[in-house]
């Protein structure tokens, strides 16, 4: 638990709790709201496991390897399998495009940089 709050994890705490709100306000207010905050929230899970993976905080394991391509597929297939996509894409950019472009990014990177010593 100590390990949820260090400095390293900054990002993912702010990224977990922006998404947890975003789920709220999207519960009563727009859909648009929802979708962000859960490509939000499954984003920094999974840049936390591949994070705690490069920092050998956790094993790098098959299983984990697999979890977090699995939520980077869960992301883009919440995006792509919507009703009237390219709808979506207009009225709604930042939950449809820039959302799952910036988890995708962040994921890649965190994953092609060098393992700390």
């Amino acid at each position: 638990m100590k390990m949820m709050f260090k400095k390293s994890f900054l990002g993912t705490n702010i990224a977990l709790v922006f998404g947890l709100v975003s789920i709220v306000a999207g519960l009563s207010m727009h859909g648009e709201l929802l979708l962000l905050g859960a490509i939000s929230m499954l984003g920094s899970v999974i840049y936390r496991s591949a994070k705690k993976r490069r920092l050998k905080l956790a094993g790098s394991t098959k299983l984990r390897k697999v979890f977090e391509l699995l939520g980077m597929a869960t992301v883009w297939a919440v995006v792509l399998l919507q009703n009237n996509l390219l709808v979506n894409f207009y009225e709604h950019p930042l939950a449809n495009i820039v959302a799952p472009t910036w988890v995708t990014l962040a994921y890649i990177l965190i994953t092609i940089q060098k393992t700390q010593s």
